[in-house]
């Protein structure tokens, strides 16, 4: 339960199902006209906040988050949803599978997990962290520790690869969860991105809080110029900032079984 259970299974899609290949293969799939009214905000308000690294998350899982519920609130005014369902494990099947089709149609999802993207991102952070770490106090202080430098820069790439996986996830959770709460065919779109990039403002906004203003106050720093301090507060952010998106993915996981009134055990996505 949880992102490593999670990102198995957004890893493995059915590829082998029909109804997969059917909805990978649509050619009239878009957003509806007047969702792309809203959707402007989706990238502008991360752009103005987010550096570049993460930015290719937020907007290609809030575009996914929409994509899917769009699809989802679709398929279930028709009777063809109705007939697809009767299958052994049901709605909960379909759906997920419908999500499952919408982030590997062309292969986005593919791509946006690729070795070659992920090897361009990682020389952009380097340079963006590096700039960073070395206007901290600590390095300014001690610009001959190359060994901690690469510490940090090691912490904050497996915290990044932790916020790729967990934003995904939640764009697929939210796409699904969207059509059960809204049923209006333009309010559904819009709730799923709404929701989503809500979820990701929350998240950076206590972790900021936390990583520094409180947990500097517990440590009783007002400078760090100890290393173990320095690498105790970048250990206990990069724990912190994981944690709290970590509460939000099985805060939607469970919500998506209670919705859906199954067994836990039986989940599709458990």
């Amino acid at each position: 339960m949880g992102t490593y259970s999670l990102w198995k299974r957004f890893t493995h899609p059915p590829e082998t199902h029909p109804f997969y290949n059917h909805i990978i293969s649509e050619n009239n799939f878009q957003i509806a006209s007047r969702a792309w009214l809203w959707f402007p905000l989706a990238i502008i308000l991360p752009l103005a906040i987010f550096p570049g690294i993460i930015l290719i998350d937020i907007v290609y899982s809030a575009v996914w988050s929409v994509l899917i519920s769009q699809r989802l609130n679709r398929l279930k005014r028709t009777t063809f949803y109705d007939l697809v369902c009767v299958s052994p494990r049901g709605k909960a099947e379909i759906d997920w599978i419908i999500c499952m089709g919408v982030m590997y149609r062309k292969g986005t999802f593919i791509r946006l997990n690729s070795i070659g993207l992920w090897l361009t991102r990682a020389m952009f952070m380097v340079v963006f962290l590096l700039s960073f770490v070395l206007s901290l106090p600590f390095f300014t202080l001690n610009a001959d520790r190359v060994g901690e430098q690469i510490i940090v820069l090691i912490t904050v790439a497996i915290t990044l690869i932790l916020h790729h996986r967990q934003t995904i996830i939640m764009s697929g959770l939210i796409g699904l969860l969207a059509p059960i709460w809204i049923k209006d065919r333009l309010l559904t779109p819009v709730t799923a991105g709404g929701v989503f990039l809500t979820l990701q403002l929350m998240s950076y906004s206590i972790s900021g809080l936390l990583i520094f203003s409180v947990i500097p106050d517990v440590m009783n720093i007002t400078m760090v110029v100890s290393f173990s301090q320095f690498l105790l507060w970048v250990a206990l952010s990069a724990v912190t900032f994981v944690i709290i998106r970590e509460i939000m993915v099985v805060a939607l996981q469970n919500l998506y079984v209670r919705c859906y009134n199954i067994d836990p055990s039986k989940d599709v996505i458990t």
